[in-house]
């Protein structure tokens, strides 16, 4: 693979998002953590961790600890991802 593919022609940031999860706020990271370590497919234990990453993004977004790309991607990869994935 090289250079061309790493980067977003249009951007130049880099396609691979991941490096958005690294440093994130204290309580963010606590709840995204306890999400992340949930059976995906117990609906009455996730519904609570959801909202509860949800409200973490958003109040990190207002507090500006988070950037907005950041708080999107975490959302789409985490809290909107598409069934079954």
């Amino acid at each position: 693979m090289n250079d061309n593919e790493l980067y977003d022609p249009i951007t130049g940031k880099p396609i691979d998002k991941s490096y958005l999860e690294q440093g994130l706020p204290k309580q963010l990271q606590i709840d995204l953590d306890a999400y992340k370590a949930e059976d995906q497919h117990n609906t009455l234990k996730m519904e609570p961790l959801w909202y509860n990453l949800y409200a973490a993004i958003n109040e990190a977004l207002n507090d500006e600890e988070i950037s907005d790309e950041a708080a999107r991607y975490l959302r789409d990869k985490y809290l909107f991802k598409p069934a079954g994935t």
